[in-house]
Parts: C-alpha cells; structure tokens; sequence
C-alpha cells in the first residue's frame, strides 16, 4: 500500500467529497498540501484530500537517479520508448486507494481525481480504464500515454469528466502534448474541457486553481 498525506477540510470531520491528487515527478506528495487551503470550495462543503506518495525508483532520463515516479521515463521526445507496466501497476496502486477510501467512508462520497505532470498523465490513464465512478478528473500540466490508449472495449463504462489545464509557456511538458491529450480524449467520447494559461510553465497558478475550483463545484 502506497503512504499517503490524509486532510480534512471540514467544520463537522465529515466529508462528502473526496480529493486525490497525484503529484509529479521526483516530488515528495506534501508538495500538494497547499491545496486543502486554496482551493475556492463551498465553505458548508466536507472534503477529504489524499495525497500518495510513489514509490522512489531509478528513472532513466535522470541518469539513471532513484526518485519518487510513478512510473519510468525514458525521453521527454514524444517518440520516447513508455513505460506503459509500471503506469499500469500505479493505476492498480491508485484504484486501490480509491477503493480502500470508498469502503471507509460513513456515507457515499463523490470522488474526484486529479495530478500534475506526471500524476496528470497517471491520471488521465486512469481516467480511461476505471473501475470506479469517478465525478470527476484533472490533468494540470499533463499528458496522454500514448502507448497506452485503451481499445473501445476498456474504456469504462462512465466516462468521467475531464479537466486539462496548461501553461503556455511549459518548457518541461509542452502544451501541444497537453492539447492533443484533450483531442485524444474528446475523440474517445469523453466529456473534456480546455483551459491554457499565457506566461505561465510549468507550475500551478491562483488562476488556474480557480479554474479547477469551478470545474469541481460543477460537478458536485
């Protein structure tokens, strides 16, 4: 089982409302911690944010260096060999997760995913082969798994809606991946909204987690 960072943000410590998030690479997971107090929610609304924690592995685009991943990455080129089993296997850890928090929770709870880099990709994978009803998922500075595109037949039944969101300026994960992610998903038949950024990277803005604020509000 993945360790993981448990916040409530709650005036009753209960919650209906269910928050994981998945960071990037070689991040430590309480580097998500600020969203538990920053995200514009409805103040009367109970929510419980998970944080995991992956796994440090050797990552062959650092040379090889041991980090926290989610999986393996050999390039930044799009035409990089993936390492589509060790994404496969954080899904499993993640589903698990989901299921475990699920089965604890007094009371039926909507669950919403979401990650950065990295933890964006993992979780548009997620997104596409899902064994939970999922109200919603975000991608912020992500992308699509190429490698990994499910057949018609995998793809679940719900299909969650999806929130990408990107910096203009992204020099890590560029914006056309994060874009053709979007396009990739829409194809599918995913319900999939859009927002870039100007003058921002590849980070996380007071804008654009308003933006993500509303995405979940709406789903609520």
């Amino acid at each position: 089982m993945l360790e993981k960072i448990e916040l409530l943000r709650s005036k009753t410590n209960d919650y209906s409302v269910l928050i994981v998030w998945l960071h990037g690479l070689g991040a430590p997971a309480e580097d998500f911690k600020f969203l538990a107090d920053n995200m514009s929610l409805p103040e009367n609304l109970g929510v419980k944010f998970i944080l995991p924690q992956a796994p440090a592995q050797s990552v062959t685009l650092n040379g090889g260096m041991v980090m926290p991943a989610w999986y393996d990455i050999v390039g930044l080129d799009r035409n990089a060999p993936q390492d589509i089993d060790g994404a496969l296997c954080s899904l499993q850890e993640i589903e698990s997760v989901i299921q475990s928090e699920i089965h604890n929770a007094s009371r039926g709870v909507k669950v919403f995913l979401g990650g950065f880099s990295q933890g964006g990709a993992l979780a548009l994978l997620i997104a596409t082969r899902t064994s939970h009803n999922l109200s919603g998922v975000i991608c912020c500075s992500g992308y699509l798994l190429q490698d990994a595109t499910p057949d018609t037949n995998q793809i679940p039944k719900h299909k969650p809606p999806i929130f990408i969101c990107h910096g203009e300026e992204d020099d890590v994960v560029k914006k056309e991946w994060g874009f053709k992610a979007y396009d990739d998903l829409k194809h599918q038949g995913f319900d999939v909204e859009w927002r870039s950024y100007v003058h921002l990277g590849h980070s996380v803005t007071p804008t654009e987690l308003n933006d993500i604020s509303s995405f979940l509000t709406s789903k609520l």
